[in-house]
C-alpha cells in the first residue's frame, strides 16, 4: 500500500471515529485497550489554512504513523500531556520574514478530544515553538 492511501486509509478511520461510525470498547472491556493516540496533522501555506500543502497522522503508545519523527512528536507531547499550546519554544534562532503557515491538529491524545489550530510568521517560528510536531 502507498504512503498516501495509508495516510487516507489513516485519516479515513480517524474520520469515523470521530463521527462514531466505528466505536470504541465499551468500559467493561477498556481495561484490554489502551486509549487511543491518533492526531491529524496538517500544514497549509498562507493564513487562511485554505489549501493544505502537507498532512501527516501520529499515533503514540506505540509511537506511528506517517509522521517521520513520530517517537520524538510523541515524547515531546507526553511531556506537555498532548497540549501543544504548552509546547516550549526551542533555541533556534528566526529571520523575521513574513511568510505565514497555518496548521491543525484533530484527534484524541490519550482518548481526550483534541482539537488545535494556528497560524505562524513563517515555518521556523512554527517549528522552534511546535519543535517535531509539526516538522514533516
Amino acid at each position: 500500500m502507498s504512503s498516501l492511501r495509508r495516510l487516507l486509509a489513516t485519516a479515513a478511520a480517524t474520520a469515523a471515529l470521530t463521527a462514531g461510525i466505528v466505536s470504541l470498547p465499551s468500559s467493561a472491556s477498556a481495561s484490554a485497550y489502551s486509549a487511543p493516540t491518533a492526531l491529524f496533522l496538517t500544514v497549509a501555506d498562507g493564513e487562511g489554512g485554505d489549501v493544505v500543502s502537507r498532512a501527516v497522522v501520529l499515533t503514540c503508545d506505540p509511537a506511528g504513523g506517517s509522521h517521520p519523527a513520530a517517537q520524538q512528536a510523541c515524547n515531546e507531547l507526553a511531556a506537555v500531556t498532548g497540549d501543544i499550546d504548552a509546547l516550549s519554544e526551542g533555541p533556534d534562532n528566526c529571520i523575521m520574514i513574513y511568510d505565514p503557515v497555518t496548521v491543525t491538529a484533530e484527534g484524541w491524545w490519550q482518548g481526550h478530544v483534541r482539537s488545535f489550530r494556528a497560524t505562524y510568521v513563517n515555518s521556523c517560528l512554527l517549528y522552534r515553538q511546535t519543535r517535531a510536531v509539526f516538522d514533516f
